[in-house]
């Protein structure tokens, strides 16, 4: 289980081999020694016989930035894709292709991510400015949408930076 490349991390499963780039990750989910790893693409490893704690040293040790964290004993999330965590109930949801996600974690972990997350929380709540009527075509309104959508992106993103560097 060593680094192949260095953008990747590799997981050797007896005879499978994985090769995974943690920025692909959005959910790990472990069960003792193995672990479920979804990825943004719709892929799922199911059952991969790695332990958390090792898989989360790999992506520690890949040399690509990525939005990883691991939020309680058993979970691993993409901080890019988080919309919600309700703490009292220990769930995270994901947005991910138009659709929520639900993942439960540790109570105890719920109120210290929804701590951090929080300035994160709020821009995800903010509403776009943009309207239909304010452009003249179609297409100058949906150019538009695009690039209010991806500021809102940079700043997300700029966020979750801030986060981890505290």
């Amino acid at each position: 289980m060593e680094n192949k490349e260095s953008k990747n991390i590799h997981i050797k499963d007896g005879k499978k081999e994985y090769y995974i780039a943690p920025i692909d990750i959005l959910l790990v989910k472990a069960d003792g020694n193995y672990s479920d790893i979804y990825l943004t693409q719709s892929t799922l490893y199911k059952a991969v016989r790695i332990q958390i704690g090792q898989l989360s040293d790999l992506i520690e040790q890949a040399d690509t930035p990525h939005f990883l964290a691991r939020v309680d004993r058993s979970t691993i999330i993409n901080l890019k894709y988080v919309k919600y965590v309700d703490a009292k109930k220990g769930v995270v949801t994901l947005r991910w292709k138009d659709e929520d996600v639900n993942v439960t974690i540790a109570k105890s972990s719920g109120s210290s991510l929804s701590e951090q997350l929080a300035p994160l929380m709020r821009l995800n709540d903010e509403a776009s400015t943009i309207k239909r009527e304010d452009y003249p075509t179609e297409q100058a309104y949906n150019l538009a949408k695009s690039a209010d959508e991806l500021k809102r992106t940079v700043h997300r993103m700029s966020t979750i930076l801030q986060l981890f560097k505290e």
